[in-house]
C-alpha cells in the first residue's frame, strides 16, 4: 500500500507538471516537508485529506489504487460521461463512431455493480457489444437469474434504456432496477415515486410477494428494451461465449433484413 501511495502522488505531481517547491506550496507545506512523503514518510490523516481535496480523488484511491495505470486503460478505451439533465451522471464507453456500446452486466459483476455503476474505470472492464437498436437511448444488459419473470429464465439477458426522471416509469412494464439495499432486480413496477416516494416491485411469478423499494435507495433504473434468451440446453456454455454466438446471429438477421428491403425498394 505504501509504495502504491508514493507511485500515486509522484505520479499526480508530474501529471499537474509541478516541481516539489510548487506541490508543496499549492498543499501548503515547506518543500523540505513534503518531500518526505514522497521519499517515504508514512502519511497522516491531514496530508491525506489535503491530497484528496486538491486532486478531488477518495483517499482509498490514493492508496490503494494504480492511478497511472487507470488513466492508460481510459486513454485506450472511449469513454463519455453523461449528465443526465443534471440530476445524475451516467458513465458510457463508445466505439471508434463516438456510437454508445452497450455494457454487459453477467451475474458475477453485480456485486462490483453497485460500488462501481459510476467509476468510468470499472465501467470500461466490463464486456460490451452493440448491434442494431432503432431507438435512441442509452442501454445496458444485465444477466437475470431465478425463476421470478417467466418466460425469462435464469441466465437471460435483459437489454435495458436508461431512464432518468424516475417520474417517467410507467406502471406494470418491467424495468431493471439497480439499489443500494436489494442489488439488481428485473421486476414489474407500480410507481409511487412521486405520490409517496417509492416503487412497488413485483413478479410475474405468483409465489413471489411484491415488496416496496424506497426511492432514496434506487441507484438506477432501466427499462425493458429486448431480452436475449437462451437454450436451456446450453447454461454449461460460459455465458460470454452464449451473448457472442447471439449477437452474431442477431447481426446477420439484421443484415439479410436489410438486404430484403433493399431489394423491394429497387424492384419498386
Amino acid at each position: 500500500m505504501e509504495q502504491q501511495y508514493r507511485k500515486n502522488l509522484l505520479f499526480l505531481r508530474n501529471k499537474k507538471g509541478f516541481s516539489q517547491e510548487t506541490m508543496a506550496k499549492e498543499l501548503g507545506y515547506s518543500r523540505s516537508n513534503y518531500k518526505e512523503y514522497e521519499y517515504g514518510k508514512q502519511p497522516d490523516i491531514s496530508f491525506l485529506l489535503k491530497l484528496s481535496h486538491y486532486f478531488n480523488i477518495s483517499i482509498n484511491q490514493l492508496l490503494e489504487k494504480d492511478l497511472e495505470e487507470d488513466e492508460n486503460l481510459l486513454k485506450k478505451n472511449s469513454v463519455e460521461v453523461l449528465d443526465m439533465q443534471g440530476l445524475r451522471v451516467l458513465t458510457v464507453t463508445v466505439d471508434e463512431n463516438k456510437k454508445e456500446n452497450i455494457e454487459f452486466v453477467p451475474v458475477k459483476a453485480k456485486a462490483g455493480y453497485l460500488v462501481g455503476y459510476s467509476d468510468p474505470v470499472f465501467i470500461v472492464n466490463l464486456k460490451k457489444f452493440s448491434f442494431p437498436l432503432p431507438s435512441v437511448g442509452t442501454f445496458r444488459a444485465f444477466e437475470i437469474e431465478g425463476d421470478s419473470m417467466p418466460p425469462h429464465q435464469n441466465g437471460s439477458i435483459i437489454v435495458g434504456k436508461y431512464i432518468d426522471n424516475w417520474r417517467e416509469v410507467k406502471n406494470l412494464r418491467t424495468y431493471v432496477v439497480v439499489t443500494k439495499d436489494q442489488g439488481i432486480a428485473y421486476k414489474r413496477i407500480i410507481n409511487k415515486v412521486h405520490e409517496k416516494g417509492h416503487l412497488v416491485m413485483m413478479s410475474d411469478n405468483p409465489i413471489y410477494q411484491p415488496y416496496i423499494q424506497k426511492a432514496e435507495n434506487i441507484l438506477e433504473i432501466w427499462e425493458y428494451y429486448c431480452h436475449i434468451g437462451f437454450d436451456p440446453k446450453l447454461n454449461e456454455v460460459p455465458i460470454d461465449e452464449r451473448l457472442l454466438s447471439k449477437i452474431d446471429e442477431l447481426s446477420m438477421e439484421v443484415a439479410e433484413l436489410g438486404n430484403l428491403m433493399r431489394n423491394k425498394l429497387v424492384i419498386a
